[in-house]
């Protein structure tokens, strides 16, 4: 058991988290938290239309 959702009483659950790690298995540092980007602006293409170099659209 990780945790207890306070919201929902919804379990979270890991069998990862049970596991042994493997032989040699270094821990990483947690990362620090990074600041909020807020809504930046993404060019004047659409999100999720990619430059497709020179294939042709299908």
């Amino acid at each position: 058991l990780l945790d207890i959702d306070p919201k929902t009483g919804k379990y979270k659950l890991s069998r990862k988290a049970l596991l042994p790690k493997p032989e040699g298995y270094v821990e990483r540092p947690e990362r620090p938290e990074r600041p909020d980007r807020g809504d930046r602006p993404r060019g004047d293409r659409p999100h999720g239309d990619r430059e497709r170099g020179d294939r042709p659209r299908r």
